[in-house]
């Protein structure tokens, strides 16, 4: 099976309600008060997984900055600068390569003049004409009299991975008519961002919950680059507008009915994954609606790891990972349940032979206090007697 996951970006509620429950009477059940969003869906409070939703706030994107330098040790020298760029949370064409290898270099090279304002502008105009015109995927600008080069990443996925400086020496023996490379700059990662003489960088800062985010990841209908026709107005996402989202799993029977996935005496689940993009001045109003079903817990989610944002935990994929996870935490308890029994036998025993080891000192004791003993003795006795003794002493009595 497949898993299906329902978005839906709020910029108005006023035709989102909370429909009172309704006692049906006549033996009937009653059906729960719930929530309804116009061409949103309708939520009641018990098929919440966990009765939890997950908020995200939104994070306006920042763009990074990278200035080049131009110190005294390399004036006047043939360099060779390569500025690597790559994407967070994105994937281009332009950026790819046959070993799946996502980045963009941007490689020039110069020979410096020997003053840092003119090297600086020879840098400058050696970028330029390594962009295309056409598609000019980063920013460059120059200060006359500044020294410095600044390129700038054109959105909030960009980031420069890697800096390169290499100067083309040559040894006595090529005689200038061969040059190698000799790098005196290699800069990624914490070291980039550190900078030194040559570069001081500025990284980037993925955007989420924007209305570029929107565009970009939602692919809604409304993509400018589709033109196509919003099938809600409510839908649209605006220019301008930071929305956060909101997210729960939804977990439903559906019943015995008739068809071929329905099976006597069983109960088959659907569980979906369902997502709001909620314009930032409606939070409070989103959230009371829930309130009122009485949903009340909402967990904050914010970036995990540097750009990565959780939309919903992974155990909530499907029915059959939240059986699981049901099977899980089932097992735990027992596992915990049976610990309690284990440790409560053991105090019942170790009282037991407490009490028994006190029962035999007790008896112990007053055995050799008494000095028992199981010797038996037999004593005999023999008498004489004459027969008129016997006679008279055992006669028989008439």
């Amino acid at each position: 099976m497949f898993n299906f996951q329902k978005e839906v970006v709020l910029n108005s509620l006023d035709k989102a309600t909370v429909v009172e429950a309704v006692d049906k009477g006549l033996g009937k059940p009653n059906i729960d008060k719930k929530v309804r969003f116009h061409d949103g869906g309708e939520y009641f409070a018990k098929y919440i997984v966990e009765g939890k939703i997950y908020e995200t706030e939104p994070i306006v994107g920042k763009n990074f900055e990278l200035v080049l330098h131009a110190p005294a040790d390399i004036l006047g020298e043939h360099v060779q600068i390569l500025i690597e760029l790559g994407l967070d949370n994105d994937y281009r064409g332009d950026y790819g390569s046959a070993l799946w290898y996502f980045r963009k270099p941007i490689l020039i090279d110069v020979v410096l003049p020997k003053e840092n304002n003119a090297a600086a502008k020879e840098i400058y105009k050696a970028l330029v004409a390594a962009i295309p015109a056409e598609y000019k995927f980063v920013e460059i600008d120059y200060m006359d009299g500044s020294g410095n080069v600044t390129i700038k990443g054109a959105d909030s996925y960009q980031k420069v991975r890697k800096v390169v400086i290499s100067r083309y020496e040559c040894d006595d023996r090529c005689a200038g008519s061969s040059e190698e490379p000799v790098e005196i700059v290699n800069l990624s990662a914490g070291a980039l961002k550190k900078g030194n003489d040559y570069v001081t960088y500025t990284p980037n800062n993925v955007e989420f919950g924007t209305y570029e985010y929107v565009l970009h990841n939602l692919r809604l209908p409304t993509y400018a680059n589709l033109r196509f026709t919003s099938p809600s107005a409510p839908e649209m996402p605006v220019a301008g507008v930071n929305y956060h989202q909101f997210s729960f799993a939804y977990c439903v029977p559906r019943g015995i009915h008739f068809g071929g996935l329905s099976v006597a005496g069983q109960t088959n689940y659907s569980t979906t994954l369902h997502t709001f993009f909620v314009a930032e001045s409606l939070v409070e109003d989103f959230k009371d609606l829930f309130n009122q079903i009485g949903i009340t817990d909402f967990e904050t989610l914010g970036r995990v790891g540097k750009h990565d944002i959780t939309i919903l935990p992974d155990a909530y994929a499907s029915s059959q990972d939240l059986k699981a996870a049901a099977g899980i935490k089932a097992n735990a308890d027992s596992i915990a349940a049976n610990a309690e029994a284990d440790a409560e036998l053991a105090e019942k025993v170790q009282a037991n032979t407490e009490k028994n080891t006190k029962q035999d000192s007790s008896i112990a004791a007053k055995a050799d206090a008494a000095n028992v003993y199981t010797k038996s003795e037999v004593y005999r006795k023999s008498e004489t007697y004459s027969k008129s003794e016997a006679n008279a002493k055992f006669q028989t009595k008439a």
